[in-house]
Order: C-alpha cells, then sequence, then structure tokens
C-alpha cells in the first residue's frame, strides 16, 4: 500500500510557522507548523510564500522547503502591495 503526502503551502514564514522550532533540539516536540508536518510523515511542505525575504530565504533553508511557485510570489506581492 503507497501512501500519498498531502502538499502543504506555508503561507507566512515567521515563529508560528517554524520559528519556535530553531532553537529546539531535533528530537523536541513541534512547538510550529513545519515541524510538525515534517514529524508526521503524511505531509510534503511544498512551497512558503513571505513578504519579508530574509524569513522567507531562512525559512526555506531550514526546513528544505521549495521555492514559492510564480503564482504564489504573484499573490504574495498583491499582499504586500496592499499593506
Amino acid at each position: 500500500m503507497t501512501t500519498t503526502a498531502y502538499k502543504v503551502l506555508i503561507i507566512g514564514c515567521g515563529n508560528m510557522a517554524g520559528g519556535y522550532d530553531l532553537i529546539q533540539p531535533d528530537d523536541a516536540l513541534p512547538l510550529g507548523h513545519a515541524k510538525a508536518f515534517v514529524k508526521h510523515g503524511g505531509f510534503a511542505l511544498s512551497a512558503c510564500v513571505d513578504p519579508d525575504a530574509a524569513k522567507l530565504a531562512a525559512f526555506q533553508h531550514r526546513w528544505k522547503c521549495p521555492p514559492a511557485l510564480p503564482v504564489c510570489k504573484r499573490w504574495q506581492q498583491r499582499v504586500v502591495n496592499s499593506m
């Protein structure tokens, strides 16, 4: 039997997304969404978006999350422009 992982898009790469887990040991219980999804095993981090380029890059690096799709980048720009 094969299992299919649900694809996850993380919107906002701050503390709740994964930042709280940066200072935790790898074997600690998850405090944020990314670590919970990764530890569960039934989910795949497919993309992430954040208006802060530094937070986005750090999140992608730490959680090995692929860059957002062009559609997500256009959505992200709309959000930034509306602020």
